[in-house]
């Protein structure tokens, strides 16, 4: 998610969790349901987590999160909130071009500001 986007509502996302996951084979009833005791595997936690990571950004759901409350409401909670972590501005980003001082080109040598022999 980018800095200008808003969270998903947590029902949006439970409902996310659910379908994401009876698509892996593990057949949840709903919201109340728990990954594991519906017959979540680590493989199934893998792929979970790399799909959350596709819809919702980098860390979404890290396995940490996922072990630790199996729920699914807590795996839609721990999603919004790493979301919304990973959309917050980061303040060396101030003006949204990378860190401070970062030359994306690579056409600047670092440190100096000076252009790099051979590159204009």
């Amino acid at each position: 998610m980018s800095g200008g986007q808003v969270s998903p509502a947590p029902d949006d996302i439970e409902r996310w969790v659910v379908a994401t996951c009876r698509e892996l084979g593990v057949e949840l009833d709903g919201p109340d349901g728990d990954f594991f005791e519906a017959g979540g595997t680590s493989l199934a936690a893998t792929r979970l987590i790399a799909r959350a990571e596709a819809r919702y950004g980098q860390d979404a759901l890290p396995p940490d999160d996922l072990f630790a409350e199996s729920g699914v409401r807590a795996i839609a909670a721990a999603i919004g909130r790493n979301s919304r972590r990973a959309a917050a501005p980061d303040p060396a980003d101030a003006d949204g071009t990378g860190p401070a001082g970062a030359d994306p080109t690579g056409a600047r040598q670092a440190g100096t500001g000076e252009p790099r022999a051979g590159r204009v």
